[in-house]
């Protein structure tokens, strides 16, 4: 489960990280050996890129959207 946090709101989702891949609803990305994770999406007329570090059971980091709002997330393995 991530949760989002910034542009005047907080939002939370489901994503699937699996053989270094990241996959949900609107947004992929990938997730290196060492826990650096790196998206790309778009939802809501806006495109976002995001970028954090994931370890065993949780992860954090940042993101931002292509007109210029950003925030940052947190993630907990469910």
């Amino acid at each position: 489960m991530v949760t989002s946090v910034g542009c005047g709101g907080t939002t939370s989702g489901a994503v699937v990280v699996s053989s270094g891949k990241v996959i949900g609803q609107g947004v992929s990305g990938t997730v290196s050996p060492s826990g650096a994770v790196r998206t790309v999406g778009q939802g809501e007329g806006v495109t976002f890129t995001g970028s954090g570090r994931l370890a065993a059971r949780s992860g954090s980091g940042t993101w931002r959207r292509s007109d210029g709002c950003g925030g940052t997330w947190t993630s907990a393995k469910q």
